[in-house]
């Protein structure tokens, strides 16, 4: 299968209707940790008490020299048993 032109058509996510729309893949950026690390500053700062288990890079942009889509992925740890 050919990668040319690293796009393809994305595929319905979470149940919603299928999109139409080309998924972009990007060379890796030396700046995707980065942007990572200033998010992970906000989410702190908004959420920090409720991130019990940690706020994390997630995703092809977290894998040194991949290309990927050019979506910084978090996934933020919490405890279901705290209450808001």
């Amino acid at each position: 299968m050919s990668n040319e032109g690293h796009e393809a058509c994305a595929d319905a996510g979470a149940g919603g209707p299928p999109r139409e729309e080309p998924i972009r893949i990007a060379q890796y950026d030396p700046a995707w940790p980065a942007r990572f690390a200033e998010e992970r500053t906000r989410l702190t700062e908004a959420i920090g008490a409720w991130a019990s288990g940690g706020i994390h890079h997630v995703g092809s942009t977290a894998v040194p020299g991949l290309d990927a889509k050019p979506v910084i992925d978090i996934l933020v740890g919490v405890d279901v048993r705290t209450t808001v």
